[in-house]
This record gives structure tokens, C-alpha cells and sequence, in this order.
């Protein structure tokens, strides 16, 4: 019972970490662009 738990877990906390690094990347990326925007005006 409790290895299906730890499983559960570990998968959980993947699954946070992917989608943490894929808003930072996807922030990162918004802020790039911005920083484009403002200098080319």
C-alpha cells in the first residue's frame, strides 16, 4: 500500500516540475519579446 503511495507521489511531483519549467520557459519567452518590442520602438 504504501509503495503505491510514494508512486503516486514521485508521478505528482514530475508532473509539477514539468509544468513548472514550462511556464517559466513560457514567461522567460514573454519577457524576451517584450524587451524586443520596447527597444525597437
Amino acid at each position: 500500500m504504501n509503495e503505491a503511495i510514494d508512486t503516486l507521489y514521485r508521478e505528482a511531483e514530475e508532473r509539477i516540475k514539468q509544468e513548472k519549467d514550462r511556464i517559466i520557459a513560457r514567461i522567460r519567452d514573454e519577457l524576451r519579446l517584450a524587451k524586443q518590442r520596447v527597444f525597437k520602438s
